[in-house]
């Protein structure tokens, strides 16, 4: 089915005579089941390799995915392209022509895997999906958990001067129009915010090389996890542990790779649990 057949199928309001610049109006304005329909329509005919998958980031797409042997090769040569970018720009596009090369790991090299957005066929299926390593997605979870922990748990302990005389306010009951300085409460929160927003950020920079390490001394393996976002569509998560993963898997057989080393995803949730609670731990300490 041609592009413009798709659209006078699915698209309201389609015609033929539209602008394309017309024609991207209408889309962004089609309900979330509009488009997955003419996404489902189009990926047989955009998508490349055995899962005619796509990837969504320009960047990435831009140094031509299939062209690589491997997920790690791609990678790392990502990784080189945006460390020159800005001091070697000349150097960096040189860098986005050496498709196809096994590319060995850089000293100080961390993946760049944080959630890229892909669209594939998945088990006969269309589905939207991310594109995780291990390493991005336990700090980006475990910071989800405690940043919700503490919004949850804000106040633990206010001045008691804040509240109503005689009022009886726990962590589970806090309302903040029992507050008798509602301007104090909210600055006092604000100054809490950015104390926590500013300490989690630099402990997830800290967290970074040493869970690198730690899982890069572990065997391969992957993760999937399958689930319907807030419109009832279908999404995948794609973890690949480790840099021995990456290696493994070739975007041309991206599904049948990743299955062939797939583990159980409760070692991730341990994982994000064990690093959410240090976050907590440290939160409940602080004076703030």
């Amino acid at each position: 089915m041609l592009e413009h057949e798709v659209y006078e199928r699915y698209l309201s309001g389609y015609s033929s005579t539209l602008t394309e610049q017309e024609i991207q109006a209408l889309l962004q304005k089609a309900s979330a089941s509009e488009k997955y329909q003419i996404d489902r329509a189009l990926q047989p005919h955009y998508g490349k390799g055995a899962d005619h998958l796509s990837i969504n980031n320009p960047h990435r797409a831009n140094l031509d995915f299939f062209s690589w042997p491997d997920l790690l090769s791609i990678d790392v040569a990502f990784w080189q392209q945006q460390h020159w970018l800005f001091s070697s720009p000349a150097y960096a596009h040189r860098l986005h022509h050496n498709t196809g090369l096994h590319y060995s790991v850089p000293d100080h090299y961390v993946n760049l895997y944080c959630g890229e957005t892909i669209q594939l066929i998945y088990h006969s299926q269309f589905v939207y999906a991310r594109l995780f390593s291990a390493l991005h997605y336990i700090l980006i979870h475990a910071k989800l958990l405690a940043d919700h922990w503490s919004l949850e748990r804000f106040p633990h302990h206010l001045p008691t001067e804040l509240y109503h005389p005689h009022e009886v306010i726990n962590d589970k009951s806090f309302d903040p129009n029992k507050v008798v300085n509602n301007q104090s409460y909210q600055a006092l929160k604000q100054h809490f915010l950015e104390h926590y927003t500013s300490w989690v950020d630099e402990q997830y920079l800290n967290w970074i090389q040493p869970l690198d390490t730690t899982l890069n001394k572990q065997t391969a393996a992957a993760y999937i996890i399958e689930y319907q976002d807030a419109d009832g569509l279908p999404w995948v998560d794609f973890i690949c542990k480790n840099n021995n993963a990456l290696q493994i898997v070739r975007p041309d057989h991206f599904v049948e790779d990743i299955e062939n080393i797939a583990a159980s995803h409760h070692y991730l949730e341990h994982e994000v649990q064990q690093i959410a609670a240090q976050f907590e731990k440290h939160y409940q300490s602080q004076d703030w």
